[in-house]
């Protein structure tokens, strides 16, 4: 196969349709702390909306505009 001449072209693409139809979701879960959930849950509300109009949920909302805040010592 030489894709710069156009071999193996189509064989990529039935590996791309099956590779995407295959997909699972992801399996790991993270736990986050009382507080921290607390809080995530005084913001769900006020992010529905934003949520709604970005296509995401709220949850992932919170996470995304966080991403870049300073994580906390921890002992």
């Amino acid at each position: 196969m030489i894709a710069s001449e156009g071999e193996g072209i189509e064989t990529l693409k039935v590996a791309i349709a099956e590779a995407v139809a295959a997909r699972r979701g992801a399996t790991a879960s993270v736990a986050y702390d009382a507080a921290l959930e607390e809080a995530i849950a005084g913001l769900l509300p006020r992010l529905a909306q934003v949520a709604a109009q970005a296509g995401t949920s709220p949850r992932n909302s919170v996470r995304t505009s966080t991403s870049g805040w300073p994580m906390p010592a921890t002992a």
